[in-house]
């Protein structure tokens, strides 16, 4: 990895760890924006690593961190107040 791709790959490794943070304080919303930025980030670091065990290490993450993220927004859905669209 270039010092560059290393960058974003701690980037992304910060973002990962708020996220994690948000989720167990409950800031759901928070935690979802934080997954979201992370899975970008990762994704970018995995076109650029040109290793396929990092890559296949950071597909895992990614898939994990994509599973989250949707239990949480449709936590997060369930939990607005759709009658606004129904009038």
């Amino acid at each position: 990895m270039t010092s560059a791709t290393l960058t974003v790959f701690e980037s992304a490794i910060g973002l990962a760890t708020q996220a994690v943070h948000q989720d167990k304080a409950k800031n759901f919303t928070e935690a979802a924006r934080c997954y979201k930025e992370s899975i970008e980030t990762f994704e970018l670091v995995k076109n650029k690593s040109g290793n396929t065990t990092v890559s296949k290490a950071i597909d895992e993450k990614i898939q994990q961190y994509r599973e989250r993220l949707k239990r949480i927004e449709k936590y997060l859905l369930s939990k607005q107040d759709l009658s606004q669209l129904f009038k």
